[in-house]
């Protein structure tokens, strides 16, 4: 787990340019964004399968 107090952290730590967002909601109450992405870059990198990596947006 990352906890990051910014976007741009996130994105030092993660290449999300062969990425595909496979879920958008609100939790919390409608308080937070929850953002779920397939990182399918790793069957380029010759693993067999894909890490599913969600991102939570507090009080967005």
């Amino acid at each position: 787990m990352i906890i990051a107090s910014n976007i741009e952290e996130i994105e030092n730590a993660f290449d999300f340019t062969d990425s595909i967002i496979t879920g958008v909601k609100w939790v919390n109450h409608l308080t937070d964004l929850s953002i779920s992405v397939d990182c399918y870059w790793d069957i380029q990198d010759g693993k067999s399968e894909t890490r599913e990596l969600t991102l939570f947006l507090r009080t967005a």
